[in-house]
């Protein structure tokens, strides 16, 4: 879906490869490996907080990193209908998201 006209083409292809990239950094703090606390690198990571989520009555998340899957992540929770706190060392997560502004 090109997001500037809204107009939608269908592709197709033989083969569909998801790499998802290195491993995601782990910071040193207190609590890192509690239960609750996901990294997401793979399909079945993410059906974990689904799981996890349903499992607990999760009303909010907050995401650490504003990359492509943080901020990934970030929509997903909110159609879930939780509310997100996303946490960025860096100022990428502005451009990878027009919209975001420091202040949200």
């Amino acid at each position: 879906r090109n997001v500037k006209t809204g107009e939608e083409k269908q592709h197709s292809y033989d083969a569909l490869v998801l790499s998802p990239g290195a491993d995601a950094i782990k910071p040193p703090l207190p609590g890192v490996g509690l239960p609750g606390i996901f990294q997401m690198k793979t399909i079945p990571d993410t059906q974990a907080v689904k799981s996890w989520i349903a499992e607990h009555n999760a009303r909010e998340a907050v995401v650490v990193g504003g990359g492509f899957i943080g901020i990934e992540m970030v929509e997903n929770l909110v159609h879930l209908g939780l509310k997100v706190i996303l946490v960025e060392m860096l100022p990428q997560a502005r451009l990878l998201c027009p919209h975001y502004h420091v202040s949200m």
